[in-house]
């Protein structure tokens, strides 16, 4: 069988609902709101405008150890970046409630199809709940967003509620389950177990996720209902990763790192690779270590591109990252094949309907 690989970002759950924000569109939904009027005059008069207009920089610069910041712009920076950080995570909230009743998520089965029945493993850098929301329409009965994540991630129900029966601790903190006995029907006659679900590795966190970053062997939880749960942390903090260049302080959580270690042998595995709505920003290195250390050795795996834009800048910025041999197979005459406002829907015609 071929190993094929799905790899997300945003523009692949604007194509599905154009609600959902791009970089651009989500560094304007950001409201900054200060409930002190210190950190609010601090940010107006010492973040640089041109910082304040793009998501990516502001966070980076603040969340960076920069040489010359002292004590005290280091932790009003803190201060700001933690503001910002759970603004985003606020935004996402409101939005998937908000979609959830505006998106028909049974017109994509035949992707979710295509997934559970090629074995496609899907690796994201989306916060939503896109994927978790298209698997839920396909088998109505998937409704513990746990079957989802790698088998690390546990439901924040088991922080106060251990599974007595199938649990296995592998530490003071950590408990792991084993749902191997479980099943669910789906509405025809096919029966699935959750372990052979489709996994979704998140490698910047997800807006229904909380954890508790004093140590790094601490869990990470994840909420089955926004809607119900969206004003409760539970004296949790967000887990999510905003798009920065220095994420070294992010990756002290274990489980974090085993699903990066995971993407890295997916990708390393996989015959084919479709990277949905991701144009490697300047600000994330990660990503492009990620495929280049993880593709150094093969040299003829085919990468489909499809992207909403058709600017030569995309062809430009994936021909520095990958060799052209891989790339081959989106050439179409001296044009790539899945560029542009209806990339999307050709990919899902002639590769997902084919």
């Amino acid at each position: 069988m071929t190993n094929k690989v799905f790899f997300t970002g945003a523009g692949f759950s604007k194509s599905i609902n154009s609600t959902y924000p791009l970089l651009y569109d989500l560094t304007q939904r950001v409201t900054i709101k200060f409930e002190k009027d210190i950190l609010g005059e601090y940010y107006r008069k010492n973040i640089a405008k041109k910082m304040q207009d793009n998501l990516e920089y502001l966070l980076t610069y603040l969340s960076t150890d920069l040489p010359w910041k002292d004590e005290k712009t280091k932790a009003m920076n803190k201060a700001l970046y933690v503001e910002i950080t759970e603004n985003i995570q606020k935004v996402f909230r409101e939005l998937e409630i908000d979609i959830a009743t505006q998106t028909n998520f049974s017109e994509y089965n035949s992707l979710t199809k295509y997934i559970i029945d090629k074995n496609v493993q899907t690796i994201t850098l989306n916060y939503d709940l896109m994927f978790e929301k298209l698997m839920q329409a396909y088998i109505p009965k998937y409704n513990n967003v746990r079957y989802f994540y790698n088998s690390i991630i546990l439901n924040l129900n088991e922080r106060y509620n251990p599974g007595k029966e199938s649990a296995k601790e592998f530490g003071p903190h950590i408990i792991f389950r084993d749902w191997t006995n479980e099943t669910h029907n789906q509405t025809d006659e096919k029966e699935y177990k959750p372990k052979d679900y489709p996994k979704i590795l998140k490698l910047h966190g997800s807006i229904n996720w909380l954890y508790d970053p004093i140590s790094p062997s601490n869990p990470i939880y994840c909420l089955d209902n926004l809607e119900d749960e969206s004003n409760n942390n539970y004296g949790l903090t967000p887990y999510i990763i905003p798009p920065v260049l220095d994420k070294n302080g992010f990756y002290n959580n274990n489980i974090l790192r085993g699903i990066w270690q995971q993407a890295h042998e997916f990708i390393k595995n996989a015959d084919e690779i479709y990277i949905i709505g991701f144009s490697f920003p300047p600000t994330d290195l990660s990503l492009k270590y990620l495929f280049q250390s993880a593709l150094r050795e093969k040299h003829d795996t085919k990468i489909y591109v499809i992207n909403y834009d058709s600017k030569n800048d995309t062809q430009t910025t994936y021909e520095s990252i990958f060799e052209s041999s891989q790339l081959a197979c989106n050439l179409d005459g001296n044009s790539w094949k899945y560029l542009g406002v209806d990339g999307f829907q050709k990919f899902i015609k002639e590769i997902i309907n084919k």
